[in-house]
This record gives structure tokens, sequence and C-alpha cells, in this order.
């Protein structure tokens, strides 16, 4: 019986042993992939690290610029509310210093914000540059071309409105008759053919090269080279780096095309294994795209084809990638997206 107590004994100690090993050894895991995680964790790219910073003050001075603005919105009300006062006092003297008090805080209020708010683009604009190197340094097989996208077609009289090229059909045109070029027509808008796009903003963003909405990631976009009659892009991939990959930003016009999709975290990481949803308008015309395009394949860490993406008209396109992101431990972030304005 004695013998028996002590193996029973000796195989507790035993499994208590293993049961705090494997405890340890389960708590340096979680340790571990914490550290992975963490945004303390140094940054190895000079760039990226450079940029972060330079993203994580622009966004402090953005925050401190809203607050001026926020606080010359309050001494407007209070200016507004004492002059009111002053309208109804016969003794105007003693409201004017107060007055003028609250306006010099007013007009300091504005031009610090002001201020705070034009360094902060321009750091932001700063930090996507340096983005944009980091990124050439990420995937240099892959990122052929930092300009924006442009139209590879030069067609303009079909896509125009009002054109004076007439057919037996009204969405046929008849180039071989001759335009009148000298009866005016008062039921057109137009005396000349103008090309059937809205104008778009003087300012507006054309970048390749966008943050996310939440500032958590950070991408870019191309012309994927050939279609989807063509070798696939994995067997395009297995080839040495940049092979049959020439550098192009031509949209072609009507025409069914792929794109490349390149997405990082700000701490440089490749995004690998997301959903990406597709969308896409013409703001202008309020209509979306004729076709239904979608991430087909993640090419390579990181690296997303889109395939069926098709622009039937010239004009101001906005193309929207949204990032899926199930059981994301911050529901904020759980469905960041990605914002891309074409002028084609």
């Amino acid at each position: 019986m004695k013998r028996l107590a002590d193996n029973n004994k000796s195989q507790n100690v035993k499994s208590l042993l293993f049961y705090m090993l494997l405890f340890s050894l389960l708590l340096l895991a979680v340790k571990a992939v914490a550290q992975e995680k963490s945004p303390d964790t140094a940054i190895e790219n000079p760039l990226v690290a450079k940029a972060v910073a330079q993203l994580e003050q622009a966004n402090l001075w953005q925050k401190q610029a809203n607050e001026l603005i926020l606080k010359a919105n309050t001494v407007r009300k209070q200016l507004k509310k004492l002059r009111a006062r002053a309208a109804k006092s016969t003794d105007k003297q003693r409201f004017e210093q107060e007055i003028q008090g609250l306006l010099a805080q007013l007009t300091q209020a504005q031009q610090q914000g002001a201020e705070l708010r034009t360094k902060s683009l321009a750091l932001k604009q700063q930090a996507k540059t340096d983005f944009e190197q980091a990124m050439l340094h990420i995937w240099p097989q892959w990122l052929h071309n930092r300009d924006a996208l442009t139209l590879a077609d030069s067609l303009n009289g079909s896509l125009a409105h009002n054109t004076r090229v007439r057919s037996v059909h009204k969405n046929m045109l008849g180039f071989g008759t001759e335009p009148s070029t000298t009866t005016a027509h008062p039921e057109m808008s137009l005396q000349v053919p103008a090309l059937g796009k809205q104008n778009a903003p003087a300012d507006l963003n054309i970048s390749s090269f966008q943050f996310s909405r939440h500032e958590q990631y950070f991408a870019h976009i191309e012309v994927h080279p050939g279609g989807s009659d063509q070798s696939s892009a994995s067997s395009l991939a297995e080839k040495e780096p940049g092979a049959g990959q020439a550098a192009s930003s031509s949209v072609p016009l009507n025409e069914i095309h792929q794109w490349r999709l390149m997405i990082s975290d700000v701490r440089g990481n490749p995004v690998e294994d997301v959903e990406i949803e597709v969308q896409g308008h013409m703001p202008g015309h309020v209509h979306g795209l004729p076709t239904k395009p979608a991430v087909v394949e993640e090419i390579d860490s990181g690296i997303y084809l889109v395939d069926g993406l098709k622009f039937q008209m010239k004009g101001w396109w906005v193309m929207k990638f949204i990032l899926r992101q199930p059981g994301a431990d911050n529901s904020h972030f759980a469905d960041d997206f990605f914002t891309f304005n074409l002028v084609l």
C-alpha cells in the first residue's frame, strides 16, 4: 500500500510539473505574439519609421487644429450673444472692451488653427511620399508605375454630348456624313461637341498611392498587363521578378482589364489573406461600374489581382476597396477602406 501511495504521489508530481511547463510555454507564446503586434516594436525599414513619425505628428497637429477651430466657434457664439446684449444696452462702452477681447481670441484661434492644418497637410503629404519610397523596397518586382492612372484611348467623337455627326440610329454615329457647321440648333445645350464627362475638382487627389480611411494601411494600384484570357498572374510570379510586366499607367477604354492592388500596414508589413470588396462609381453621372470587378487572387504577399474592371466613359471615376476583416480585435478598424480618384 505504501508503494502504491508513493507511485500515485510521483505521478501527481509529474503531472503538476507537466502542466506548469505547458502553462509557461503558453505564456511565452502569448507574450511573443503581443510583442510582434505591439505598435512599440521597432520598425526595421528607416523610411517607414520616418513616415510613421511624420504621420503621427501630422495627426497631432490636425487634432490641435480641430480643437482651435472648435474654440473659435465657441468664441464666435459668445461674441454674438455679447453684441446682442450691447445692442440693447444704453451703455455700449461697458461692453466694448469685452467684445475687443473676444475678437482677439477669435482671430488668434482661427489663425493658429489654419496654420496647424496647413502644416499637418504638408507633413502628411511628405509621409505619403516616404511610404511610396518604402513600397519600392518592399515590392521592387511588382511596383513599376508610380504615376496616376490615365486613359489609353483618345476617342472623342462618340463620347460627345450634342455631337453634330448624326446617324439614322440615335445611338450610332454616321461618320460618312457631312456635319453641319452653320445651322444653329436651339434644342442643343451646346453648339460644339463636348466630351461626355464632368469637370473634376481642381485639387482632386488622383494619386495611385493612398492611405486607408483610418490610416491603418497604405495601398497602391496599377494596371496589370494582359487580361483574363492571358496566362495567370501566379504563373507570372513564378518567373523571374518583373517578367512580362511592363510599366503601364494606361487604362483601356471600354475593355475588361486587370489591376494590381498592393497593400501594406503603416509599419511596412504586407497585408495578407484579407477579403476585399471592390466598388466603383462615377460621381457626376450618378452610376456605378458596368461590370462587377473582384479580387480573384493574391499573387504575392500583399499583392492582390483585381479582375473584371471596365470603364465605358471618360470622366471622373471613384474606386473603393473595402477590407473585410472578420474577427478583428477592434471593430472600429474591422472594415477599413481605400478610395482612389481617377480622371480618365
